[in-house]
């Protein structure tokens, strides 16, 4: 990578560090915002000590999503054939 576009990834994620420390982006967000993987962001923000902000809403929101992505309750996943099985 070029020394310029090094240089405004290092703000970028800097930048969204240290806005995420604040309380004024979500993990999600500031991944977005900073072009990167949320753990591209925590493990960057780690270092820094930024305080993680994840609390008992936060949960209860992913736990929702990990529901819908699952679909109808009780369902299932798809099984997985196994090679060399009959």
């Amino acid at each position: 990578m070029r020394p310029l576009p090094r240089a405004a990834r290092q703000w970028r994620m800097d930048r969204c560090a240290r806005l995420y420390g604040e309380g004024k982006l979500t993990l999600a967000r500031t991944a977005r915002e900073a072009r990167a993987s949320p753990w591209e962001m925590m493990s960057h923000a780690r270092p820094k000590k930024t305080p993680a902000r994840y609390d008992v809403e936060d949960r209860a929101q992913d736990l929702k999503a990990i529901r819908r992505a699952r679909g109808p309750a009780g369902a299932a996943p798809p099984a997985r054939r196994l090679r060399n099985a009959p």
